[in-house]
């Protein structure tokens, strides 16, 4: 990725949060390190995906990205812009850079405003157009996520939608403005499996047409692997693996990723999970450990796993892994 290509440049980014002092007497931790210590960089036309287990920091490293968490420490860079020091109209402009997707159409969407309505809104905040040019605007981004003819729509309110149909409107929503940068959240967990694919080729479609950046959060790695040109693995505030989409499931180097990927269905009824991959808890994220935050359950365990934590590393050509097992 070459720096004109760079949309979005995370830099050491960490976000804490303050312990309430009755749960500080048992977790030795004033804070909960919900991120801690993240660098990446996403391009134009390329989707970074994001998996790991419910509460390892996936959704707070997303409102980060979008300015809705101050930080606790690092930088994000938007277009060259630090995002962490905007303010009054600056902010406002960011806004314009960057928008979401939300796992659910059902309640992203506001059930008393027509579609009309729900578009024009974001254009009306931002004092974009007039009246018939928001109408021309809407008409064209209902057009762009096939929801054709878009006429037929506008008078439409989100309960008189399909599934598939709403979430096209909450797509339609955040790309009215032009985003740069592009954020979906579990983007098609909510919908039936038969029209997944179809939301898929258009945000994959509009991430290529539109050379946006794009960040998709997902528990599912077969999405990831469909979507996404990279994908990186949380635990506990930290990446421990990040890389090609492809290579990463295919050689997955670090022993959480392994465990990840050996908890999803194979469709082989003869395949051979491997179930002995993973043992014990999720450690507390406001009483981590002072080494690697997988030392507890991992069976590859060692000595020094439990003392130092491991320093990134790279294997292979943007293939990194945070894992004792290739640091020494």
């Amino acid at each position: 990725m070459t720096e004109r290509d760079k949309v979005i440049e995370a830099i050491d980014i960490k976000k804490y949060f303050p312990v309430r002092a009755r749960e500080r007497k048992t977790s030795g931790q004033s804070v909960l390190k919900a991120v801690d210590g993240l660098s990446f960089q996403i391009g134009k036309s390329e989707t970074l995906g994001l998996a790991g287990e419910s509460g390892c920091g996936k959704t707070t490293t997303a409102k980060l990205l979008l300015n809705l968490y101050p930080l606790t420490e690092g930088k994000i860079l938007c277009n060259d812009t630090d995002i962490s020091v905007l303010k009054g109209k600056e902010l406002k402009s960011f806004r314009l850079q960057a928008q979401m997707v939300f796992q659910d159409p059902y309640e992203s969407l506001n059930p008393r405003f027509k579609v009309k309505s729900i578009l024009e809104e974001p254009l009306e905040i931002h004092r974009l157009g007039d009246k018939n040019e928001r109408v021309d605007k809407v008409l064209e981004v209902l057009e762009e996520v096939g929801l054709n003819p878009a006429n037929r729509y506008l008078e439409s309110y989100p309960h008189e939608l399909s599934g598939g149909q709403r979430q096209r409107v909450a797509i339609a929503r955040a790309l009215i403005l032009r985003p740069s940068f592009l954020v979906t959240d579990e983007p098609v967990s909510m919908l039936d499996v038969s029209i997944r694919a179809g939301v898929l080729n258009l945000l994959q479609r509009m991430i290529d047409e539109r050379a946006l950046a794009g960040l998709c959060i997902s528990h599912d790695l077969s999405l990831l692997r469909y979507l996404c040109h990279r994908s990186a693995i949380m635990y506990l505030g930290r990446i421990v693996e990040i890389g090609p989409t492809e290579a990463l499931i295919k050689k997955r180097y670090h022993p959480y990723t392994v465990a990840l990927l050996e908890a999803v269905p194979h469709p082989n009824p003869d395949y051979k999970y491997r179930l002995d991959n993973i043992t014990g808890e999720v450690t507390s994220a406001a009483n981590l450990p002072p080494g690697c935050r997988f030392y507890n359950r991992c069976i590859k365990r060692m000595k020094i796993c439990q003392e130092i934590a491991p320093q990134p590393i790279e294997i292979e050509n943007g293939h990194w892994v945070e894992c004792h097992l290739y640091n020494n």
